[in-house]
């Protein structure tokens, strides 16, 4: 496993001074939040800066993991205006640009009901699958509680509607487990569509979960048996630690600390 770090951590910071200072401190990746005012924002970046970018993340020895959307709303909000259709389309043109795996999307609700938002859904999923299959990055399925897929069997369910290769999982194990789903079933059951892992720690069960540092006192996630289920299926994909506002201020550095020795003891 590769160990990544979401850049919302960051978003204070140059998106340079992000990637060296994540280099120092022994991350193999990093994922960028895009969008407006972001790190990288698919409407402003030009073609220098893109090389620029890739360049300095290769001279550090790192990736880039995935792209994480960010301040632009749920997935389901702007698809009747076309908003959705056309940031989507531009992130993965982003991802395939800079070397990106792919681009996570989290479903969102939608105001008509959960039917009327399936059935946006995989409406508005068709053509950018289509467009991921061109350009040769994964979209990505972030489950998420109160949006319209919140656990991985959605994902099975989304999958059959749409049959693309390109439609993978940014599984969110601390999601799942709030919902009194174990994340371990998950990642057995789907491991040949596991391409990222989102870590991060919660303090409670759905709907008063809190996040919290992983591994810390109350944190109800179980991480030792999801990191041995990972090594179980032998998952050589990225797992990118996730921090809040609410976090201590040098979580990048520790975070990196306590994944690589829970790694290490299981054997990763």
């Amino acid at each position: 496993m590769k160990f990544s770090f979401h850049t919302c951590g960051l978003e204070w910071l140059p998106f340079e001074e992000v990637v060296n200072q994540l280099a120092d401190l022994g991350y193999a990746a990093c994922g960028p939040i895009v969008g407006p005012d972001c790190h990288l924002d698919p409407d402003t970046l030009n073609n220098s800066q893109k090389e620029s970018y890739k360049n300095l993340v290769e001279a550090r020895n790192m990736e880039f993991s995935i792209l994480n959307p960010w301040k632009v709303g749920g997935f389901a909000a702007g698809v009747e205006s076309g908003a959705t259709r056309d940031f989507y389309h531009k992130a993965l043109d982003l991802a395939a640009e800079i070397g990106a795996s792919g681009v996570k999307f989290l479903p969102g609700g939608f105001a008509s009901g959960e039917a009327a938002g399936w059935k946006a859904m995989v409406q508005i999923l068709r053509p950018l699958c289509y467009h991921a299959e061109q350009v040769g990055v994964d979209l990505l399925m972030h489950n998420h509680e109160n949006h319209l897929i919140d656990t991985a069997n959605g994902f099975a369910l989304l999958r059959r509607h749409l049959g693309s290769e390109q439609l993978q999982i940014n599984l969110d194990c601390a999601n799942l487990a709030i919902l009194m789903d174990d994340p371990c079933h998950a990642i057995r059951n789907f491991k040949d569509n596991l391409r990222h892992i989102r870590v991060k720690g919660m303090s409670n069960y759905y709907p008063f979960a809190q996040q919290c540092v992983p591994g810390s006192p109350g944190d109800i996630v179980d991480w030792r048996t999801v990191f041995e289920a990972l090594v179980e299926i032998d998952y050589t994909g990225f797992v990118e630690l996730v921090t809040y506002d609410w976090f201590p201020p040098d979580y990048s550095r520790f975070s990196i600390e306590w994944a690589t020795a829970l790694a290490d003891e299981v054997g990763a």
